[in-house]
């Protein structure tokens, strides 16, 4: 039971980053050449560093983490009762 939800989870991580970096070249045909925005977020322990092109971006990138981090509690909450 526990391997087959690690693969699940392993095959979903490869599918949503097979999907981004589609989504990255795909944004990239859209845009005129200099009008790129991109962001990052790596999460160090409980510490998120992000980063972005610009305060929009940056915006949206710390939305995306806290509610990814949310659902990941509210997960690990459900997985534990």
């Amino acid at each position: 039971m526990l391997l087959t939800i690690a693969l699940i989870m392993v095959a979903v991580g490869f599918v949503l980053t097979l999907v981004g970096v589609l989504l990255i070249a795909l944004g990239g045909l859209r845009r005129p050449e200099g009008e790129a925005k991109g962001a990052f977020v790596f999460l160090v322990g409980p510490i998120p560093i992000i980063g972005a092109t610009d305060k929009e971006t940056l915006k949206i990138a710390a939305l995306l983490t806290v509610a990814a981090l949310v659902v990941v509690v509210l997960l690990a909450v459900i997985w534990w009762l």
